[in-house]
């Protein structure tokens, strides 16, 4: 018997090898199995997450939406306000300031030409005159327009001005009451906020309507 014995012992050292390796294989696939659980899990707990953030998303975009509505409710009830009180602000200045002012000072309705240095060319439509609160010293407020920077502004001239004998005066024909020469109560506040000694141009522009180019108006 003991040529069968060796091949025997063999065998049962494979098998034993083989129910090694499957337990180890058993062992592998359940620890797949549980990772494989885990990822699906991670993937199911990302997919609500990121259902969340969509409906979340979806929402803010609807409430930007009704803010940028309102918003550009109140911009349009802002923007007639401002012009409401644009209007009254004008007849206001109207009623304060003067057809006309005492000899020896800017006239309103009147356009003025003054050549500074360089060649640079200014023109001002004065549109009102009126006494400076406090002061009393009158102030010339028209649209002016430079060679320089061809874009009309608003320009203040004081009785410096007017003294240094650079302004030369020709007929404008400056509509007093037009809206589109007068301007707006904001533009009016920043102009008569600006410094005292004011002798020069040209000045910062300020947004408003333009009158048409001085030709237009020459009669």
């Amino acid at each position: 018997m003991w040529p069968f014995t060796t091949p025997r012992r063999a065998l049962e050292a494979e098998i034993t090898g083989l129910r090694k390796r499957l337990r180890l294989s058993q062992e592998r696939c359940a620890e797949l199995e549980r990772r494989d659980r885990t990822t699906v899990q991670q993937l199911t707990g990302l997919a609500e997450r990121t259902e969340k953030a969509e409906r979340a998303s979806a929402t803010a975009r609807s409430d930007l939406h009704r803010a940028e509505e309102r918003s550009t409710a109140l911009a349009d009830r802002l923007d007639a306000a401002q012009k409401a009180t644009e209007t009254l602000s004008l007849e206001l200045m109207r009623a304060a300031g003067t057809a006309t002012a005492p000899p020896g000072f800017f006239q309103p309705g009147r356009a003025y030409h003054y050549h500074g240095l360089h060649g640079v060319h200014v023109e001002v439509r004065v549109l009102v005159v009126a006494p400076r609160p406090g002061t009393e010293e009158l102030r010339a407020l028209g649209w002016a327009l430079s060679s320089d920077r061809p874009t009309w502004c608003l320009e203040i001239l004081t009785p410096a001005d007017w003294a240094s004998g650079q302004w030369a005066e020709e007929q404008a024909n400056v509509p007093a009451n037009a809206e589109a020469a007068q301007p707006s109560a904001e533009q009016a506040g920043r102009a008569e906020q600006e410094p005292e000694k004011r002798t020069s141009l040209p000045t910062r522009p300020v947004p408003g309507p333009a009158p048409a180019p001085y030709r237009d108006h020459v009669s």
